[in-house]
């Protein structure tokens, strides 16, 4: 699997997730930061880089507000990586 596959699929499982990481026509919000095992998905292939067993995935909407929610998604089937994210 690739990035985009995985965080479109988290986004349309949590209503607004989709909203607070893509335009309209799908690309990334340019205050989004999408990392790989740390390393901002920008410099390595954007929304289709590959994911292997182990990746971490970490979402980074901006943060404002006092608000706070962190969440954790593991995908199991064919892939053993995990999908951070937090946003308000």
């Amino acid at each position: 699997p690739v990035v985009k596959e995985e965080v479109t699929g988290l986004s349309a499982r949590h209503p607004g997730l989709g909203d607070a990481l893509f335009t309209p026509a799908g690309v990334v919000r340019t205050y989004v930061n999408i990392l790989k095992n740390g390393r901002n998905i920008h410099f390595s292939g954007g929304l289709e880089t590959p994911l292997d067993d182990g990746d971490v995935v970490a979402l980074f909407p901006p943060a404002a507000g006092d608000k706070f929610v962190q969440k954790q998604y593991s995908r199991g089937r064919t892939g053993n990586f995990a999908i951070t994210y937090t946003f308000l």
